[in-house]
């Protein structure tokens, strides 16, 4: 007989509860999208400088004060030092009650890293989890979270994560024998709608025809409800979700489970909200909250030739019949500004110098365009002809968003279109109207040309998503952290989530340059330290909860937002050491609009930020670089007006000498 999660919450813990047991495995586990967990977010980190100390949550005031890592040199914790993580499946059912109705079962997977360390005397066990977003990403990105608050901690807390159930090492929502989302299907990985009728047939002779429920929101909260139940019983449990995780631990909350102690909502998918149909009009002031810090910024202004980037960038877009400059199209342009503005600080930094180069258009800003393009979105490899990307479920993606965060009925595609042209930045959602059709199998107006699938799997939205406010349990407390220049989630969505919270302790923190993902978005000046985001969650952690006691002295430390490209980093990308006015000295082979376009067939989501924090991950690396060229370039203007100084003291010196005398 198998034994559910549903009915089995007290035997959970032990091995016989598993389907095999825990084993050992690896923290950092290996992407199938070709990017690894580990090594992407590892090179990241080490470029940042992100040390660790044994005594920074000891003693939290050493976060602040701690100038460099060398000041610590003797605590630094190795990662090599942190355990062995072991991994387990779990097997549950596919439809709890009241969600749908099926006999079948699913496989849940969890990693984690358990505390090596005792907590302090008086207190109880602390356990983490970490939830990442999509929705349909895995948890691999999550391993670099995990070891990071290990570590942190001196090794006194335990960290999870888990896969939702329909993506990675869970059970993978997909369609094999169609084989849609594998690499020899007609557009590769990403699914089409003519694909679509009979993969969604076979998912429904699979698991059923109406149970797209149990690859839904409240299904995977009630799975990690009752592995934290289970698994954490006797700790202070905390749980961090970035992205959708943020909308998947808010359906945690309404579950109410009695052992967590703090929830932390990193970049805000806003409970109620019709997220994705809505995309281009929620991000729209982000890109305008950008223009205006260029218009602001002294050397931003200056380099547009004293014009107002808005109206400069607009003035582009409307240029005659698309074509903005040589063959980039203004349906381009806006896909390509969107992506580097979700990439964050670093690659968003190059946008002023794009309008510019596309304002003017020679043709040595068209091969300095070309080259930009080429140095953040690098064309991908078509992958073989059986590869499926596991780390990312397209369907159980389509499944959440079209059931319940998209608009009903459905905006036509041309009102979708509407939306995008009236958005300087931003990426077209029009074909998800025929995707939403599809899967709905709707009677929308929308719908009425398109044919039926006759293959629905939707779920009706239930008692937690119709909910017009969320009760905090009351021995809870809740963390929500934003960025002002995040596209993919932008801050309103987290004043919506504060104003739905009943009870007092809560607490909304934004960084006015932060980009998607706090925890990684928030670099501070002083090298070594954590992130503030991370900082702000550590301090959350350490003191149990107490959101009034939060320190944001890392705030003011903040690295702030820098149009002012430094000329090694503008060699690496545009070509030549003046991103905005120099003379480009080389020229890669594939057009802009051609490796743009092919980008983005090769992965779909990428364009609505499906790739939640995977993509941010894969931009640290430059990110850090662009941080560290900036600070060399600082350090080296400060030796060079030193030098100068001590030239121009010893020039006097010698002046004087000539004509006073030396006296002792």
């Amino acid at each position: 007989m198998r034994l559910f999660l549903a009915t089995a919450i007290a035997a959970l813990a032990s091995a016989s509860s598993l389907k095999a047991g825990w084993f050992h495995c690896p923290l950092f586990t290996p992407s199938t999208n070709g990017a690894s967990g580990g090594g992407a977010a590892a090179r990241a980190a080490k470029t940042l400088g992100k040390y660790w100390s044994k005594h920074d949550l000891i003693d939290r005031e050493r976060i602040h004060a701690r100038k460099s890592p060398q000041d610590d040199q003797d605590a630094v914790i190795s990662p090599h030092s942190v355990p062995a993580s072991t991994c387990a499946s779990f097997e549950a059912p596919l439809c709890y009650p009241g969600l749908c109705d099926s006999s079948k079962s699913v496989n849940v997977y969890a990693k984690r890293i358990e505390a090596t360390s005792p907590p302090p005397p008086g207190q109880r066990p602390t356990a983490v989890w970490f939830l990442q977003g999509g929705p349909g990403e895995s948890s691999y990105v999550m391993d670099t979270l995990m070891r990071q608050v290990y570590t942190l901690f001196n090794g006194s807390v335990s960290v999870y994560t888990m896969d939702h159930r329909g993506t990675g090492r869970s059970t993978y929502l997909d369609c094999p024998t169609v084989g849609a989302s594998s690499g020899g299907s007609e557009n590769s990985t990403t699914i089409t709608p003519h694909e679509l009728p009979e993969c969604l047939a076979e998912v429904r002779a699979t698991y059923g025809k109406d149970v797209a429920a149990g690859f839904g929101t409240t299904a995977a909260a009630s799975d990690l409800k009752m592995l934290i139940e289970a698994l954490n019983e006797g700790h202070d449990t905390f749980v961090y979700g970035v992205s959708y995780g943020t909308f998947l631990v808010h359906r945690l909350m309404q579950l109410a489970p009695t052992n967590v102690k703090g929830y932390i909502f990193d970049s805000v998918v806003g409970p109620g909200t019709p997220h994705f149909s809505q995309w281009s009009v929620l991000n729209k002031p982000v890109a305008d909250l950008l223009l205006s810090y260029c218009s602001k910024d002294s050397y931003c202004r200056k380099m547009l030739l004293g014009q107002d980037a808005h109206d400069v960038l607009q003035r582009i877009l409307n240029r005659p019949n698309g074509q903005v400059c040589g063959d980039l199209t203004a349906y381009d342009l806006r896909a390509y500004l969107y992506m580097l503005l979700q990439a964050g600080a670093g690659a968003r930094d190059f946008i002023p110098a794009i309008i510019h180069r596309a304002d003017r258009c020679t043709e040595n800003d068209q091969i300095a365009l070309h080259n930009i393009q080429q140095a953040f979105m690098p064309p991908s490899p078509r992958p073989s002809f059986n590869f499926v990307d596991v780390d990312n479920s397209k369907l159980m993606y389509y499944d959440i968003i079209f059931s319940e965060l998209w608009e009903q009925p459905t905006p036509s595609l041309d009102e979708m279109k509407r939306r995008m042209d009236a958005n300087l930045m931003g990426t077209d959602m029009a074909d998800y109207v025929t995707v939403y059709c599809y899967f709905t199998n709707s009677q929308d107006p929308a719908c009425r040309d398109i044919p039926k699938a006759n293959a629905p799997f939707v779920y009706p939205v239930d008692k937690y998503g119709l909910a017009k406010s969320t009760t905090i349990p009351n021995n809870a407390s809740v963390l929500i952290l934003n960025g002002d220049l995040d596209p993919q989630t932008p801050p309103q969505g987290a004043r919506v989530l504060l104003n739905r919270l009943q009870g007092g302790k809560k607490r909304l923190i934004t960084f006015p340059d932060a980009a998607h993902a706090t925890v990684m978005t928030t670099p501070v000046k002083t090298e070594g330290m954590v992130t503030c985001g991370m900082n702000l969650v550590a301090q959350f952690i350490y003191t149990n909860g107490d959101v009034a006691s939060l320190d944001l002295a890392c705030k003011a430390d903040l690295v702030n937002t820098t149009f002012q490209i430094p000329p090694e980093t503008a060699m690496k990308i545009v070509g030549a050491k003046d991103a905005y006015n120099g003379r480009v000295s080389r020229v890669k082979a594939t057009t802009m609009s051609s490796a743009l376009n092919e980008s983005n067939s090769n992965d779909e989501e990428l364009k609505v930020g499906g790739l939640i924090v995977v993509c941010i991950v894969g931009t640290l690396v430059l990110m850090a670089v662009v941080i560290q060229d900036v600070k060399k370039a600082k350090r080296a203007a400060k030796e060079k007006a030193t030098d100068a100084t001590t030239a121009a003291k010893a020039q006097d010196t010698a002046a004087k000498t000539e004509y006073d005398p030396v006296t002792v």
